[in-house]
């Protein structure tokens, strides 16, 4: 809901949106990062990509402590957000493969996960058994 006028001048490298659908940004990424909610993690993983994490509240700590469990992401302290920290950190996970190859098992594995239907026709066997 913020005009991107209200930025004010920016340097020439930075352009300002209101929003854009991270499934048109995450394929053009070589790393994300984000506050590590559920849908971001997902959206990242889903493509292979490495994460860096600094995360807030509610189920965030809990998404990036599991990441870097994982090895697909580093977390960064998510309330101070110290700038150093987190273009280390982006370094780290772009230039060490480690990270980009977690990132891309975990993209395979939920590629082989059932799709909807799968899990549909599940719900309701499992419903139908029920009753």
């Amino acid at each position: 809901s913020v005009d991107p006028a209200a930025f004010g001048s920016l340097p020439a490298n930075v352009h300002v949106e209101q929003y854009v659908p991270q499934s048109l940004l995450f394929v053009s990424v070589d790393a994300v990062v984000c506050h590590g909610g559920f849908n971001t993690v997902m959206g990242a993983l889903t493509l292979g990509r490495p994460l860096v994490l600094a995360p807030l509240s509610a189920d965030q700590p809990v998404h990036a402590r599991r990441c870097a469990a994982l090895g697909v992401g580093r977390v960064v302290d998510g309330q101070t957000l110290d700038p150093a920290e987190i273009r280390a950190a982006t370094r780290a996970v772009s230039e060490d493969t480690s990270y980009r190859e977690a990132a891309q098992r975990i993209q395979r594995e939920i590629a082989a996960l059932p799709d909807i239907r799968a899990a549909a026709d599940i719900a309701e066997r499992a419903a139908t058994r029920a009753c």
